[in-house]
Parts: structure tokens; C-alpha cells; sequence
């Protein structure tokens, strides 16, 4: 007879394991539909903000290779300089 209840009881235990489950599982399904609007708009603000990186880092990467542009100049032209002087000094 002891057998029979601890049957019972384990069969028992075992529907209310499988309807708390799906229970669960039907809750994080609302919670996903719900968090999907969120996670999109995320995913727009990311894209946006990667674009901008992107942009600024163009920028940046642009004045520097004007400024090293610039500096190459400036050194040609005291190396030029300096060739003057020691042609003139000699």
C-alpha cells in the first residue's frame, strides 16, 4: 500500500513540475514579446552610434593625415634650410 501512495505522490509531483514549467516558459514568452519593441530600438541606437564613431573617426583620422602632411613640409623645409647654411658656412 505504501508503494501505491509514493506513486501517487511522485506523479503528483511530476504534473505540478510540468504545469509550473509551462507556466514559467508562457511568462517569458510575454516577457520576450515585450522586450522585443526594446531590444529593436536598441539595436537602432547602436547602428546610430556606431555610424557616428565611424564618422568622427573619419574626421579625426582626416586632420591628422593633413597635420603629418603639414609637418612633412615643415621638416623638408628645414632640412632645405639646413643644406643653405652648411653650403653657405662651407
Amino acid at each position: 500500500m505504501e508503494i501505491g501512495k509514493e506513486g501517487g505522490d511522485r506523479e503528483r509531483a511530476m504534473v505540478e513540475i510540468r504545469e509550473g514549467a509551462m507556466e514559467m516558459g508562457k511568462r517569458n514568452r510575454e516577457r520576450s514579446d515585450g522586450d522585443r519593441g526594446k531590444r529593436d530600438g536598441d539595436r537602432e541606437r547602436r547602428e546610430r552610434a556606431m555610424e557616428i564613431g565611424k564618422e568622427r573617426a573619419m574626421e579625426i583620422g582626416k586632420e591628422v593625415y593633413r597635420l603629418g602632411k603639414s609637418m612633412e613640409m615643415e621638416i623638408l623645409i628645414v632640412r632645405r634650410a639646413m643644406e643653405i647654411g652648411k653650403e653657405e658656412y662651407n
